[in-house]
């Protein structure tokens, strides 16, 4: 077995010109999702947010997704009690 440096990893292939067309917002509701919001997974959150990507937010206790969103109301995040 190879090194992990030196295995083949596979990369998304580059979009085709004419791809980049929006998506409506009734469909894309962020670009970013973060399953967790210990320490860790809210600041997370908070950081891409503030580099302009908007993040949905999902915790095992609804309740700190419900705290999460209502103390960042004016940000693009958006709270999520389910994963599909």
């Amino acid at each position: 077995m190879l090194p992990l440096s030196h295995r083949s990893v596979p990369h998304s292939l580059p979009a085709k010109e004419g791809d980049m067309s929006p998506i409506s917002s009734a469909t894309k509701l962020a670009q970013f999702g973060v399953i967790g919001l210990g320490v860790m997974g809210e600041n997370l959150a908070l950081n891409i947010e503030e580099h302009g990507q908007s993040v949905a937010v999902w915790n095992l206790e609804a309740e700190w997704v419900d705290r999460h969103v209502a103390a960042n109301r004016a940000r693009q995040s958006v709270g999520s009690t389910a994963l599909d």
